[in-house]
């Protein structure tokens, strides 16, 4: 049947075109079907063919004539990801930012770009941006943070925005990434020590929804990697490029 809404964690379906309503989880529906504006399918065409900047032009026309909220996100969310694929990292984030403004709830927010290694070269990573923590927007907030935890100048400031943000009452996906981006404090602070609670985050890992566990397995794999741990290291590496490759440089 139709959508009817798709918000949240939830989607809901009119049975029928004339039914009643049922709601599903989306973490239960492999795969939604609905009516696409010709941009829209062009776009998707040209993203599939690898050209993820002339398929943002498509979406960005297709956007414009979308007036459905729930389709509107959806395709704003598979714009974010193109954005992403095409190195412009802080357009996505305020692709899944435009998103949250609408769903503050929205199961997007665990495709937001943040930085799980800041080795990687800075056209790689998202911009440092300290003001960004001072945003009224919480989605800025939280990527300002994981941009600039790796400088002691911010790191102070960074912490206490990831921990506020963890402690969000409601906003589940910007609590669990705010407590995964914290976990890289053992790595930047402690690079030789082994860390006590691993077992603690891989478990916590595995509760976390799958576009949202590819930064927070690195972290994992590279916490195991100082153990020594090598097996299991280069299975949390694998994670990345094998199920969630939208971050091209962190999947590399």
């Amino acid at each position: 049947g139709p959508i009817e809404d798709v918000s949240g964690e939830v989607v809901t379906v009119r049975r029928g075109g004339r039914g009643t309503l049922e709601v599903f989880r989306v973490t239960d529906v492999v795969e939604m079907k609905f009516s696409r504006s010709a941009d829209f399918e062009q776009g998707l065409e040209r993203l599939q063919n690898g050209q993820a900047h002339r398929a943002l032009e498509y979406f960005d026309r297709a956007l414009k004539t979308e007036l459905r909220p729930w389709a509107w996100n959806e395709l704003q969310a598979i714009a974010a990801k193109s954005a992403l694929r095409a190195g412009e990292r802080s357009q996505t984030v305020d692709r899944i930012d435009m998103i949250f403004a609408k769903d503050r709830r929205t199961r997007h927010v665990s495709s937001l770009p943040l930085v799980w290694d800041s080795r990687l070269p800075p056209q790689e990573r998202l911009p440092e941006d300290p003001a960004g923590m001072a945003s009224d927007s919480l989605v800025q907030q939280l990527a300002a943070a994981s941009a600039v935890l790796n400088d002691p100048k911010h790191r102070s400031r960074a912490r206490s925005v990831l921990e506020r943000l963890r402690r969000s009452s409601g906003l589940k996906r910007i609590s669990e990434l705010a407590e995964t981006q914290i976990w890289r404090l053992h790595l930047l602070e402690h690079p030789n020590m082994p860390t006590p609670i691993l077992n603690v985050w891989s478990d916590r890992i595995r509760h976390l929804p799958v576009a949202a566990r590819g930064g927070p397995q690195y972290i994992v794999g590279r916490c195991l990697l100082q153990e020594h741990d090598h097996d299991r290291a280069s299975l949390a590496f694998l994670w990345g490029p094998l199920i969630s490759p939208d971050d091209p440089a962190l999947a590399a």
